[in-house]
Order: structure tokens, then C-alpha cells, then sequence
């Protein structure tokens, strides 16, 4: 999105960014996967073969905990509206503490559009 956007970031701004592009990925990737479930398991149940198997957060999760895929859904969804507050205090720090300017402002904005816009 930087490139795209022509935004600039000096190295220390982008090490200032470094959390919150983590957070940000991480919560694109959950999303993808809750909202991917559904039809990646109609494709396994369908092919039955290994290759088919969704590499999800979705069964990572029903795996290690027991529960069934619509719990796990409702839980990682719960878990990225935390990662969404999360993102809002890092945000709220780094204007605390007087570290935004308007490129790095831009960018954080680009890096909010990318959340909401992979989930609508």
C-alpha cells in the first residue's frame, strides 16, 4: 500500500509502524479464514483427499481446543475485534507521545482501510 499510495515512511517511522502492520496482518489472515471456512470444508468434505484439508485458523483452533468450527468462528471473530482495539491504542500511543506526522497519519489510515475493507 505504500507504493501504491506513494507514501514515503523514513526507517524510523516505519519501525514506529512495525506492531501495528503485524496486527493488522494478523487480523487480515483470521478474517480470510473465518469468512473462507464454509467453503474450503464443502471442498474437503467433497474431494476427501489430504490436499483439501483447509490450513486454517478455523481447525487449528477446533483441533486444539475440541470445539466445534461455528464456536471457533465466533471466537476468532471475537478475537479480531480485540486485535481492532488493539490497533486503536497503538494508534492512541503513537499520538501521545507526539510521533505522527502526516505521512505516517496517511499510512496508518491506508493500513485501517485495508482492515475494514477485507471484512466488507
Amino acid at each position: 500500500m505504500r507504493f501504491g499510495a506513494a507514501i514515503h515512511l523514513p526507517p524510523e517511522e516505519l519501525k514506529i509502524v512495525e506492531e501495528i502492520e503485524r496486527n493488522a496482518f494478523r487480523h487480515v489472515g483470521v478474517l480470510n479464514d473465518i469468512y473462507s471456512w464454509d467453503r474450503e470444508w464443502k471442498v474437503h468434505q467433497r474431494e476427501q483427499n489430504e490436499g483439501s484439508l483447509p490450513f486454517s485458523a478455523v481447525h487449528v483452533l477446533a483441533k486444539e481446543t475440541r470445539l466445534s468450527y461455528p464456536s471457533c468462528k465466533r471466537l476468532l471473530y471475537m478475537y479480531c475485534r480485540e486485535l481492532e482495539l488493539a490497533h486503536e491504542d497503538m494508534v492512541r500511543e503513537i499520538r501521545d507521545k507526539n510521533l505522527m506526522s502526516e505521512t505516517l497519519e496517511k499510512y496508518i489510515l491506508g493500513i485501517e482501510y485495508s482492515m475494514r475493507g477485507n471484512e466488507i
